[in-house]
């Protein structure tokens, strides 16, 4: 939305993109794109699986754990008193990011401007959220010796992985402005946390 009021074309990056939050990489290069002057007051980013088809677009070998995937994560969980434990998380779920600002970013035309987009991996991993976790599982139940979170994942971990998809989910929603007032309520750009005492 220009500072007139003016609605503006929206401006649209054709992915696929790959991008790695671990190396703070992004495939291809999405380079850069020219703005008139504007405030701007929504990016939406759209989640999707890599297809084969996508590997030389993305620049990764065919047999690349991302293909099939939207989500790949490995890394390891050390519990109390316990051993580390490795774990793989494959999701192939398609998901739409929607973030909103009250007051808009202010985009200038003659000069470079940079827009950092932050995911928050510590709310998709929170096990204490009673409205996406009601049977309070958590990593720590988990018996074997390594934790596997995909469609072919033991019952335990199966349940465990649908708390982490609700979790990312509500991510994805925190920002959005759901009754179109054009400002963000509380419900709308609050902490996603829950301490189970909220009905």
């Amino acid at each position: 939305e220009s500072e007139n009021g003016e609605d503006l074309d929206r401006l649209i990056y054709h992915g696929p993109y790959l991008v790695d939050l671990v190396n703070d990489s992004v495939s291809p290069d999405p380079g850069s794109r020219h703005f008139p002057n504007a405030l701007v007051n929504k990016i939406r980013l759209d989640l999707h699986k890599a297809e084969d088809k996508d590997v030389a677009t993305l620049g990764v070998a065919h047999d690349h754990p991302i293909v099939g995937k939207s989500i790949y994560i490995e890394g390891s969980f050390l519990p109390t008193n316990g051993s580390a434990k490795p774990v793989k998380l494959a999701y192939e779920i398609s998901e739409e990011f929607e973030l909103e600002n009250k007051a808009g970013i202010e985009i200038s035309g003659d000069v470079t401007n940079n827009l950092i987009i932050a995911f928050r991996f510590a709310e998709w991993f929170r096990f204490n959220n009673a409205r996406t976790n009601e049977k309070m599982v958590s990593l720590g139940m988990v018996s074997s010796s390594s934790i596997t979170l995909d469609k072919d994942a033991s019952e335990i971990e199966k349940q465990i992985s649908e708390v982490v998809i609700k979790n990312i989910k509500e991510s994805a929603e925190s920002g959005e402005d759901h009754d179109g007032d054009k400002q963000l309520d509380d419900d709308e750009d609050g902490d996603l946390t829950d301490d189970g005492d909220d009905e």
